[in-house]
C-alpha cells in the first residue's frame, strides 16, 4: 500500500465516525420529545403509536435488500449520503407537520433514513484490516450508543432553553452538517463481492437458533419501543415532568443502555446466554411493571436507568446469540436478518400499545409490555439456546 493512500485511511475512518455520530445525534435529538408533539397535534393515543411505529417500517422492508445492494455494488458511500438526507428532510417534516398523519409520512422518511446504518458501519469497517475488525466495530458502536445518549442531553437543553419542537429543526441542520463531513471522503478500492443466490441467503436467513434470537429480539424491541419511545414520555408529562426533564429521562435509559452493553463482556462469559438473557429480561420486566405506580420524576428515571440496562444487556446477548456458529463469510447477512426482523417489535409494540391505551388506559400498556418482557425471558430458557 502506498504511504500516500495509508495517511488518507486514518482521516476518512475519522470523519466516516463523525459523519456517523451526527447521524444518529440527527435521528434521536428529537425522540423524547415526538410522543408528546404528535398528542399537541389532536393525535389519539393509538395514533400517537402509530407515528412512533412508522419507524419501523422502512427498516422492515429495505433492510436486508439495501444491504445486499450496496454489497452487489461494492460501494456504501452513496447510501451514507442518502440515509443523512433523509434523515434531514424527515426532521424538517416532522418540525413542520400540520397534522399527525404528515408526521407519520415523517416519520416514516426517518426510518428509510435509518437503514443506512448497516451501510455506514461496513464503510467504517472497511478502512480497517482484518485483523482489527472487531476493534473497529467496537468503536463504530460505541460511536452509535454515544450520539443517542448526547442526543438526549442535548434535546433537553433545546428544550429547556427554547421548545421542544426546536429540536425538529436542530436535527435537520445536524443531517445537512453531516452531509459536508461525507463530501471530501474517498471509500477504498472496493472488493469484489461474492454473489449469493436466494436460496443461500434463505439458509443463512432459518438457521434455528438465528430465529429464536431474532424472536427474543422481536419481544424485547417491542417493549422498549412501547414504553421507552412511545408512552413512558407520555407518562412522564402527566406526572408532571417538563419537556427537557423527559429528555434527561430517556437520556438517562440511554447512558445505562451503553454500561448493559458494555457489561455484556463480563456478564456474558461468566453466565453464559441464558441467564445474560434472562438477567436483561427481568430488569426490563421489573422497570415496566413499577412504572404505572411511579409518581415522581426521580423514580421513573431509575426505572428507565433499569430499562436500559436490561435492554442493552439483552440486545448484546442477542446479537452475539445470531451469529453464533455462522460462518464468517455469512456473517453480515445474518445480522442484515437479525435486525430486519427485530424491527417487527419497533413496529408492533407503538402500534398496539396505542390502541391499548385508547381502549383500557395508559397503565395497562405497561402491564401488557411486562408480560411480553417476561415472555422474552422464558423463551432464553428453551433447548436450542446454549448455556454459554
Amino acid at each position: 500500500m502506498r504511504p500516500s493512500f495509508r495517511r488518507k485511511l486514518l482521516p476518512a475512518s475519522t470523519l466516516v465516525a463523525l459523519a456517523t455520530f451526527l447521524f444518529w445525534f440527527s435521528l434521536y435529538v428529537y425522540v423524547p420529545f415526538l410522543p408528546g408533539h404528535t398528542e399537541s397535534l389532536g393525535a389519539s393515543a393509538s395514533m400517537v403509536g402509530t407515528v412512533v411505529a412508522a419507524y419501523a417500517v422502512a427498516q422492515l422492508v429495505l433492510r436486508i435488500p439495501i444491504g445486499i445492494w450496496a454489497d452487489s455494488l461494492g460501494r456504501r458511500k452513496p447510501f451514507v449520503v442518502a440515509g443523512l438526507l433523509f434523515a434531514a428532510l424527515g426532521a424538517l417534516g416532522l418540525g413542520l407537520s400540520p397534522g399527525p398523519w404528515f408526521l407519520f409520512v415523517s416519520r416514516a422518511v426517518t426510518g428509510v433514513a435509518a437503514v443506512a446504518w448497516v451501510p455506514a458501519m461496513v464503510l467504517y469497517v472497511s478502512y480497517h484490516s482484518a485483523q482489527k475488525v472487531p476493534r473497529a466495530m467496537g468503536v463504530i458502536m460505541g460511536v452509535n450508543g454515544s450520539a443517542q445518549l448526547t442526543a438526549a442531553l442535548v434535546g433537553g437543553l433545546i428544550a429547556r432553553a427554547w421548545d421542544a419542537q426546536t429540536t425538529f429543526f436542530v436535527a435537520a441542520g445536524v443531517g445537512i452538517m453531516a452531509i459536508l463531513v461525507m463530501v471530501p471522503i474517498h471509500e477504498p478500492p472496493p472488493i469484489k463481492s461474492q454473489r449469493r443466490a436466494p436460496r443461500q441467503i434463505l439458509q443463512v436467513a432459518t438457521r434455528p437458533l438465528l430465529l429464536v434470537a431474532c424472536g427474543i429480539a422481536i419481544l424485547s424491541h417491542f417493549v422498549r419501543f412501547s414504553t421507552s419511545f412511545a408512552f413512558t414520555p407520555l407518562y412522564a408529562a402527566d406526572i408532571g415532568a417538563s419537556d427537557a426533564i423527559i429528555g434527561y429521562i430517556v437520556a438517562a435509559m440511554f447512558a445505562f443502555a451503553t454500561l448493559g452493553s458494555l457489561a455484556y463482556a463480563g456478564i456474558g462469559e461468566r453466565i453464559g446466554y441464558r441467564h445474560t438473557i434472562g438477567f436483561g429480561s427481568a430488569a426490563l420486566f421489573g422497570a415496566v411493571i413499577a412504572t404505572p405506580f411511579i409518581h415522581n420524576v426521580p423514580m421513573l428515571m431509575v426505572c428507565q436507568a433499569a430499562s436500559g440496562f436490561g435492554g442493552g444487556l439483552q440486545g448484546a446477548a442477542l446479537a452475539a446469540l445470531a451469529l453464533r456458529g455462522v460462518d464468517r463469510s455469512e456473517q453480515a447477512t445474518a445480522m442484515g436478518v437479525f435486525q430486519a426482523l427485530y424491527a417487527v417489535g419497533m413496529l408492533a409494540g407503538p402500534a398496539i400499545s396505542g390502541f391499548i391505551s385508547d381502549g383500557s388506559g395508559i397503565d395497562s400498556v405497561f402491564y401488557v409490555s411486562a408480560g411480553i418482557a417476561l415472555m422474552s425471558g422464558v423463551l432464553a430458557y428453551v433447548p436450542l439456546v446454549p448455556r454459554r
